[in-house]
């Protein structure tokens, strides 16, 4: 476990009916989406992406609480590599793929690192071999203004 806590970008913090984002309505007012037409336009894949991240990061937090604390109990995603316990749980190439194009849309700010990743519960080995196998090949998309720090060269 390390002291440092997860970075959640602001917008995940709050809990509004309503985002930050309008929808014209009769006569020209904006009306807000709220976050429930906006998760039902996500795919089937997005959602479960977003369900495992969710369960991993409240999973790292319920850990940090004592055993007395009502909340349901819930451990993050853990593996045994080289006898040794590691954050994160290997998952089949296919998934690790959505998991790194689906993570590098939603940075956490404007750099993108592999260790992002492991927020969605892979471990850091396989977030960094594919997320260097995707840039390579040139598959890895960034947003506008987000920046891919490559481990390898430095950052990008």
């Amino acid at each position: 476990m390390t002291d440092t806590p997860y970075s959640i970008p602001l917008e995940q913090t709050i809990t509004s009916p309503f985002s930050l984002s309008g929808e014209r309505m009769k006569g020209g007012e904006k009306r807000m989406a709220s976050e429930w037409e906006k998760l039902e336009k996500l795919s089937k894949e997005d959602l479960i992406i977003e369900f495992v991240r969710m369960r991993h990061l409240y999973g790292t937090l319920r850990e940090d609480l004592p055993d007395t604390c009502p909340l349901p109990f819930e451990s993050s995603k853990r593996t045994v590599a080289n006898g040794e316990s590691v954050e994160g749980e290997p998952t089949t190439e296919e998934w690790a793929e959505k998991i790194a194009l689906y993570g590098a849309m939603h940075p956490k700010d404007v750099a993108f690192y592999s260790c992002d990743l492991m927020d969605y519960g892979l471990t850091e080995d396989q977030a960094d071999e594919v997320c260097e196998r995707l840039h390579r090949e040139g598959r890895l998309r960034l947003p506008d203004g987000v920046s891919y720090y490559d481990p390898l060269e430095g950052s990008e």
